[in-house]
């Protein structure tokens, strides 16, 4: 299969190219035990940004700085990976953790776009009770 070459970018380009390469080293983060995730990126119409962070697993699969970090907000290491609803009617999984965050520490991305977004850990603590 033959690709068009990509000669400016945009946000479709980005999201085919960014999900692409996330996919490609899904392999490699396999091989060695690892989690691969996409962060970030920006882009220009000349050039496209992607931080991928590989990290290390814990025993239960979960992402040791997740796991690290959860308790400091009030989740559990286990809330990795769940899914919650809002109270809009969206639904999102819970992806990681940032502290340095204040506000909103949370990041999940939406089930059916895969957009990431930011939570307020009360939010999603409440949101992931009423879930179960």
């Amino acid at each position: 299969m033959t690709t068009k070459p990509i000669t400016r970018f945009n946000r479709a380009t980005c999201s085919t190219v960014g999900t692409e390469a996330l996919a490609a080293l899904q392999a490699v983060a396999d091989k060695y035990g690892l989690t691969v995730a996409r962060k970030s990126g920006n882009y220009s119409d000349a050039s496209f940004n992607v931080t991928l962070t590989f990290s290390a697993k814990t025993g239960s699969g979960v992402p040791a700085d997740f796991a690290r970090s959860a308790p400091l907000i009030g989740l559990k290491p286990e809330d990795y990976g769940k899914t919650f609803t809002t109270y809009g009617g969206k639904t999102y999984r819970v992806t990681g953790i940032n502290l340095r965050r204040a506000k909103y520490p949370v990041s999940a991305e939406d089930v059916n776009t895969g957009k990431g977004f930011k939570f307020p850990a009360a939010q999603v603590i409440a949101d992931l009770k009423r879930a179960a």
